[in-house]
């Protein structure tokens, strides 16, 4: 049997029993979650207001590579074209939705998958270097290649 990845899902409880009731039907289960958290909150302010999330893709672009009156174009999909306060818009709600649901999210995939602590994987950010050298990446395939 080959194993799944899924990176940044579930977000929230309806995703949640979406890709169990999905899971089920082909007699799948959640083995391992991967957590990649930090607890150091200038990091999350720099990241909130330097960077925008992309809607597409949902990786991170420094805002001062876009010009005001500029629309953004994903680099993976360029169909979609997005006014830089479309961006801003959506890059607060993905931020304050990752921190409002990711320990309700986890506690509920926790308990209904009946894993245990050894089970859960928890990778630390302390740096923006960590996020953009790849370093934090590199150290995600790694665990999923030992898994």
């Amino acid at each position: 049997m080959t194993n799944s990845i899924l990176f940044n899902y579930p977000l929230n409880s309806n995703q949640i029993e979406s890709l169990e009731a999905e899971l089920s039907e082909i007699n799948r289960k959640i083995n391992f979650i991967i957590i990649v958290s930090t607890s150091n909150y200038d990091l999350i302010k720099k990241i909130r207001s330097n960077y925008l999330t992309c809607p597409i893709c949902e990786r991170l672009f420094k805002k001062e590579e876009m010009k005001d009156n500029e629309k953004f174009v994903c680099p993976e999909d360029n169909e979609f074209q997005f006014l830089k306060e479309e961006i801003q818009k959506f890059h607060e709600f993905a931020i304050e939705n990752h921190l409002v649901n990711s320990k309700k999210t986890i506690e509920k995939l926790l308990k209904e998958n009946k894993i245990t602590t050894s089970n859960i994987i928890n990778l630390t950010v302390d740096n923006e270097k960590d996020i953009f050298s790849g370093e934090i990446q590199e150290k995600i395939l790694k665990v999923i290649m030992n898994l």
